[in-house]
């Protein structure tokens, strides 16, 4: 938490187009950091994420409820939150949208839906990606980002806070650091810092996160022009709005044949996962 932890967070808030960031020890430590800052209540997240997503919120005293995600983008939809809401009495919380795979939520759909609510973004996959002209994390309230050795940029492990508001980045400072405002614990809070080797190597490796886009876009429209053709094999669209940061190349098969599909890329070399497992399918 030396003097490269503040250089590291300019230059982030810089790159992402907002005013504020605050750098943590992983991109879970920045969704709790969001959700700690929320009174607890209900919660809606997609389904289809990983399992941080909605772990983060439950620690954080939420009551974590669950939406359908749009059909071709696989990101959460403002009608499936909206069937999520009309299930309970309670007002909604917060809603978390995950940039799933590279691509930026529909933002706008989210605050015009729920002005009432929080608008948290889970930007683990996205940072890179652009929003009809802007950075994706400008639009929710708040975002989480990660850096994850597999992500656009890497810290080797590490996270942040970035936010339109201070609100948000004064209590994730603080929480991150144990609570303490003034040298004493105004709330309970952790130690997740980021050290100033993380940083350092955070901001190095912001000044590659252009290269690093346009190659993985290249890979991406390669793969979109190599499988056009394929039958029984859907690529993954992205909406006119958005330009993907193709954090991952999503393909989806039938159901019944999902596992055989995989098995025989095994065979020939091609490694595979499935993202993600839904939420509630873990014990």
């Amino acid at each position: 938490q030396g003097p490269e932890v503040p250089r590291f967070e300019a230059a982030l808030a810089r790159a992402c187009g907002v005013p504020h960031a605050v750098a943590l020890s992983s991109g879970t430590a920045a969704l709790e950091a969001i959700f700690a800052s929320i009174p607890p209540g209900r919660v809606v997240v997609p389904a289809l994420t990983f399992v941080a997503t909605a772990a983060a919120a439950r620690r954080a005293g939420h009551t974590v409820e669950f939406a359908d995600v749009d059909d071709r983008t696989l990101c959460l939809s403002a009608g499936g939150v909206l069937k999520t809401a009309a299930s309970g009495a309670a007002p909604l919380g917060a809603v978390v949208g995950v940039d799933f795979a590279g691509h930026p939520c529909d933002w706008p759909s989210f605050r015009m839906a729920f002005p009432s609510s929080w608008i948290v973004g889970d930007c683990a996959h996205s940072l890179g990606a652009r929003y009809a002209g802007h950075a994706a994390p400008a639009w929710p309230d708040a975002a989480a980002l990660s850096f994850h050795p597999a992500k656009a940029i890497t810290t080797g492990e590490g996270g942040a806070v970035v936010a339109l508001g201070r609100r948000w980045i004064g209590h994730a400072a603080e929480w991150r650091d144990h609570g303490r405002r003034n040298g004493l614990a105004a709330f309970v809070g952790t130690n997740a810092r980021m050290t100033d080797l993380q940083a350092a190597l955070g901001r190095s490796q912001l000044a590659r996160l252009p290269a690093n886009i346009r190659r993985r876009r290249a890979v991406a429209e390669a793969y979109l022009a190599a499988f056009a053709d394929l039958p029984g094999l859907r690529l993954p669209f992205v909406a006119a709005f958005a330009r993907s940061a193709w954090h991952l190349f999503v393909v989806r098969v039938a159901a019944r044949k999902r596992d055989a599909f995989r098995k025989a890329l095994a065979a020939r070399g091609v490694g595979t996962q499935v993202h993600y497992p839904v939420v509630y399918d873990h014990p």
